[in-house]
């Protein structure tokens, strides 16, 4: 299996960034706006960890990330992107069994 390598891409919101990937990630859409909402997924509870997340979406081929104006992405980004990367080729998985039948509508 070829490991996930993510793409960097900006969005039209200063505060939001973009991490495309090849392949498809998830079905459907979810958001999460803090670490409670995410108990059902391993990643987001992961990003929260970093101070500056605000809210973390999950999309088909994507993941976005909100960010508090703690910090500018431009200083973080490569490390966010990398932890994402680790995360998702070390056998991490965005969603459990059980979050994953729960569609929650995004808006970007």
């Amino acid at each position: 299996m070829n490991p996930i390598k993510l793409q960097i891409e900006p969005t039209n919101s200063d505060t939001i960034i973009k991490f495309n990937a090849a392949t498809i990630l998830t079905r459907g859409s979810f958001e999460f706006n803090n670490i409670d909402e995410a108990k059902n997924a391993p990643l987001a509870q992961e990003l929260f960890h970093f101070p500056f997340v605000k809210k973390v979406y999950y999309s088909a081929n994507f993941i976005a990330l909100e960010r508090y104006s703690i910090v500018e992405w431009s200083d973080v980004q490569e490390a966010v992107k990398t932890k994402i990367e680790d995360f998702l080729n070390n056998g991490g998985r965005l969603l459990t069994e059980e979050a994953a039948t729960k569609k929650i509508p995004v808006s970007i």
